[in-house]
């Protein structure tokens, strides 16, 4: 059996109620890893618009 450990971390932004912005990353170590390279990163970044809420957008 592998010994395994992981950390997370998140970072939220909100601009105006319509923008975000989310970035997440992952880190984990696994004695199923290859010697020397035990931590692997896993980042992601992902952006929001909700474009209903734009003053350009005339919603009838």
């Amino acid at each position: 059996m592998g010994v395994r450990r992981s950390f997370f971390g998140r970072l939220n932004y909100d601009y105006m109620g319509k923008y975000s912005i989310d970035a997440v990353t992952r880190l984990d170590a696994s004695s199923n890893f290859a010697l020397g390279k035990v931590w692997g990163v896993f980042p992601s970044v992902g952006a929001g618009w909700i474009v209903s809420k734009e003053n350009f957008l005339l919603i009838i």
